[in-house]
């Protein structure tokens, strides 16, 4: 009984000094096939929820889950939920607005598309600035760490550049 009333605290009390938000964001991305070399550029959107939860004066962590749209494998649609979290370190305070940002995405399709897993871990960088207390705007470098394919001696690996505008409540 305890341990749930410790639980129920820590959740209570992080909300205290925590935002909810929605984010809108564009992706450009190139997908590297290996044997070969080839390569080729898909873009698409993105829609999603995020919570940020500031740690300190310069250091907050946030969290996302959010849909992909990108273009099209042959018919098949290319739709992905991404889950994510990230450190945001305020480089001058956080009064100066500008922050660099890294951490893990795992994105999971929807469909199924014959020689492609479901899952792919992927790690982010990037900068960004809050206009406001309500709205910041990211650039993120997002590169795949495992690989996509799910046929032996072949490789399908994506990295690319994520812009987002987020919006807090």
């Amino acid at each position: 009984m305890n341990y749930k009333l410790s639980i129920l605290f820590i959740l209570i009390t992080s909300l205290t000094y925590a935002q909810f938000g929605v984010e809108v964001g564009y992706s450009l991305t190139e997908v590297k096939i290996t044997p070969g070399d080839s390569t080729s550029d898909t873009n698409g959107f993105t829609i999603g929820a995020v919570h940020d939860h500031e740690l300190s004066e310069s250091l907050d962590l946030q969290s996302g889950l959010g849909l992909q749209f990108l273009d099209k494998i042959g018919e098949d649609s290319n739709t992905l939920l991404a889950l994510s979290a990230e450190v945001q370190y305020y480089l001058a305070g956080r009064d100066s607005g500008f922050f660099a940002h890294a951490g893990p995405q795992y994105t999971l399709r929807f469909k199924d598309i014959d020689g492609l897993k479901k899952g792919a871990v992927n790690a982010g960088l990037g900068l960004g600035y809050d206009f406001s207390e309500q709205i910041s705007f990211k650039v993120t470098y997002l590169t795949q760490l495992s690989d996509y394919s799910d046929i032996d001696d072949f490789e399908i690996k994506r990295s690319g550049i994520n812009l987002g505008l987020q919006y807090f409540f």
